[in-house]
C-alpha cells in the first residue's frame, strides 16, 4: 500500500514540476514574442499589446518616432557587430529616461518608437529634447562613435489614434530629416 501512495506522490509532484515548467516556458516565449531579441525593447507587436492596456482617459500621451541619421554609415564604416552595439547602447540610453506609464519599442532597423506619458506637450517636448541631448552627449562602442538622430512628435489621445499617430510622428520624423536632421519636428501646441 505504501509503495502505490508513493508512486502516486511522484507522480502528483512530477505534475506539479511540470505544471511550473511548462508555466516559465510559456512566460519566456511571450516576452520573446513581445520584444526585440537585439535591443530588448519591446517589438510591433509587443508596443501594439502593451498601449492597448493604457490608460488613455487618465493620461496624456505623446508618440516620438525616432531614427538614427546616417546609421548606414556606421555598419559600412565599422561593421554590423558594431552597429548592433549601437542599437544595444541607444536602447539602454532609451530606458534611463523611461517613466512609469511610458512604453518603448524598436520598431526595426535604426527606428525606435517612445510613448511618453506627460502632464502636457510643453514637457512631452522637453524629454524628446533630453533624450537627444543624452544620445548625443553618449560615446558608442569602443570606437567612441558619436550619433545623432531625428525625431517626429505628436500627441495621440487613444488607443484607436495609434495608427494615425504613428503616420504623423513618421511624417514630422521625415520632415526632420529633410531640414537637415538631428532635431525634433513635431505639430504639438506649445
Amino acid at each position: 500500500m505504501n509503495y502505490i501512495l508513493t508512486i502516486i506522490l511522484n507522480i502528483l509532484f512530477a505534475i506539479v514540476i511540470s505544471g511550473g515548467a511548462v508555466k516559465d516556458v510559456i512566460q519566456r516565449l511571450n516576452n520573446e514574442r513581445l520584444h526585440d531579441p537585439l535591443t530588448q525593447l519591446l517589438n510591433r507587436r509587443g508596443f501594439s499589446e502593451k498601449s492597448e492596456k493604457l490608460a488613455f482617459s487618465n493620461h496624456c500621451y505623446f508618440l516620438v518616432c525616432f531614427d538614427l541619421d546616417h546609421f548606414k554609415l556606421i555598419n559600412d564604416t565599422w561593421g554590423h557587430y558594431v552597429g548592433d552595439q549601437v542599437l544595444q547602447k541607444v536602447s539602454r540610453v532609451m530606458l534611463q529616461q523611461q517613466k512609469p506609464n511610458d512604453l518603448m519599442a524598436r520598431f526595426g532597423g535604426e527606428e525606435f518608437i517612445y510613448l511618453i506619458s506627460a502632464k502636457d506637450a510643453t514637457e512631452a517636448l522637453s524629454r524628446t529634447q533630453q533624450l537627444k541631448t543624452r544620445l548625443e552627449q553618449t560615446s558608442f562602442t569602443s570606437c567612441k562613435i558619436k550619433i545623432t538622430a531625428s525625431y517626429g512628435l505628436t500627441q495621440i489621445h487613444n488607443f484607436h489614434e495609434l495608427e494615425e499617430g504613428l503616420q504623423r510622428a513618421d511624417d514630422l520624423l521625415y520632415q526632420a530629416k529633410e531640414n537637415g536632421r538631428n532635431q525634433i519636428s513635431f505639430d504639438l501646441i506649445i
